[in-house]
């Protein structure tokens, strides 16, 4: 289970879900318009696991909770990790893949209070065909609980 924060028109969880047809994507914006556009591309994709929901996170959203929560760079990362905590499953059952992919540009070392446990190049995971500052960032869900807990 996957929800993708703010997806706006789609990115980055519409085209995991048609990449992933294995699980379940929730695809969420509090923009109408950009949701029926979502909805209209998964249709055209036959991506029938991706759901879009038009409504804020988590309160539209809850109390489902995800393994995955799926973010581009908005909002700075302690306060995401706030908002976005009580839509995670933390049971563990999504092993090493749980948590919160964040996908970020800039100078980051401000906004980090936790260590990501990976971190990838957007251009590389892109295949090279961007130029792009952005990273991927991967934090477990228990660091994200304890950041939201800690209000860092």
């Amino acid at each position: 289970r996957v929800v993708d924060v703010g997806t706006g028109g789609g990115f980055p969880g519409l085209p995991l879900a048609i990449c992933r047809p294995d699980l379940a994507f929730a695809l969420v914006d509090s923009r109408k318009k950009k949701i029926d556009v979502v909805e209209a591309c998964a249709d055209a994709a036959s991506a029938t696991n991706a759901r879009a929901i038009a409504g804020r996170a988590p309160q539209d959203v809850a109390p489902q909770t995800f393994d995955l929560v799926l973010r581009r760079s908005v909002k700075n990362m302690p306060e995401f990790f706030r908002t976005v905590a009580p839509l995670l499953d933390d049971s563990g059952r999504a092993g090493p893949l749980g948590g919160v992919l964040y996908i970020k540009g800039g100078d980051l070392e401000e906004e980090l209070s936790v260590e990501p446990r990976a971190e990838w190049p957007l251009a590389d995971l892109l295949g090279g065909s961007v130029e792009t500052d952005k990273v991927a960032l991967s934090f477990s869900a228990a660091d994200v609980l304890r950041c939201a807990a800690e209000g860092s």
